[in-house]
Formats: structure tokens, C-alpha cells, sequence
């Protein structure tokens, strides 16, 4: 039997669940890229070696990833299950549509997938590039903080994407074969 990591989310209909994600790990998100933004700020002035530069040129990637990934979940994906909750408890069909409701229902979950994977890729090469400055003790206190501040953020990512991908997409896939838009 597989563990459920969360199970604060398990008796929740999937429009009371996204509300839930989307006001605590995306919100929290939010912070943490704002976090992130004071540290890359407070670097700015420093000079570094090349690889401390690349370290920080990827972080602030990282930041416009996130937020721009965060921006879309609160505009498109967001009310997309509520939509999606919405026609399941008209008891729409969309097998019988004229074409009206065509969503997207399936890349939204495409949309999402790929978002995983272009923050999963930015936090792999963030950390190929800093595996060699974790022994250099020459760098100012800020560049640590900013490497504390990517750490948490990795950390909240990892959590978000697997209830993303554990909780939130098998929700949305068996509601759209309730409506029958699984093949839309």
C-alpha cells in the first residue's frame, strides 16, 4: 500500500483542494520568491567568480520560473478546476457538446507536467553549479543566505509538485471522466 503524504487533502472535493494548495504552497511560493529576489538583490553589488555569477544568473531564472509558473496556476489553472468541478456538478457531458466547452483539458495538464520539469531542470543545473562553491569560505554571508533561500524553495517545490502530481492531477483526471472530456 502506497503512503499518503497528505492526508489533510484526502476527504476534500477537488475545488475546495486546489483553493487549499493555491492559498498555502503557492502563496508560500510567492514569499519565497520575493526572499529570493531581497538575496539576489543584496549580491548585486559583489563581485564573484564566474561561477558564483552563473549560480546567480540560474537563481534569478529560478525566481522568474517560479512566479511566472505561479501566475499561470492562479490564472489559468486554478479557475480551470473550478470550471472542471463546476461541470461535474451540473452533471455536464462534454461527449454530448457542440464544441462549446472545449477547454483544453488536456493541456492543461500537458502545461503542468512541462512546468515541473523546466523548474525540476533550473534546480538540477543550480546544483551542479554550486556543488563546487559549497567548501569556499570566501564568498559574503548573503551568498549562503541566498543559497539557504534556493534550498527552501527546492524543498517547497518537491513537496508541491508531488501533491501536484499524487493528489491534485489523479483528481482532475477522474473528474474529467465523470464528464467525459478525458479524451479532449
Amino acid at each position: 500500500m502506497t503512503p499518503n503524504f497528505f492526508p489533510e487533502y484526502e476527504e476534500k472535493n477537488l475545488s475546495r483542494l486546489i483553493e487549499d494548495v493555491n492559498t498555502s504552497h503557492y502563496d508560500r511560493l510567492r514569499a519565497m520568491c520575493h526572499d529570493l529576489e531581497d538575496a539576489l538583490e543584496r549580491l548585486r553589488h559583489h563581485d564573484f567568480p564566474a561561477e558564483a555569477a552563473l549560480y546567480m544568473s540560474l537563481a534569478e531564472k529560478l525566481r522568474e520560473q517560479v512566479d511566472g509558473q505561479l501566475n499561470w496556476r492562479s490564472e489559468i489553472f486554478v479557475p480551470y478546476v473550478h470550471d472542471l468541478y463546476r461541470k461535474n456538478e451540473e452533471r455536464h457531458d462534454c461527449s454530448q457538446c457542440s464544441g462549446g466547452c472545449n477547454i483544453g483539458h488536456t493541456s492543461r495538464l500537458l502545461s503542468l507536467k512541462e512546468s515541473h520539469q523546466k523548474i525540476k531542470e533550473l534546480l538540477y543545473r543550480l546544483q551542479m553549479v554550486a556543488l563546487p562553491l559549497y567548501s569556499d569560505t570566501k564568498f559574503p554571508k548573503e551568498y549562503k543566505q541566498l543559497r539557504d533561500a534556493i534550498m527552501l524553495m527546492d524543498t517547497e517545490l518537491t513537496r508541491l509538485f508531488y501533491l501536484e502530481e499524487s493528489v491534485v492531477v489523479p483528481g482532475i483526471k477522474e473528474m474529467q471522466k465523470q464528464i467525459h472530456a478525458d479524451d479532449k
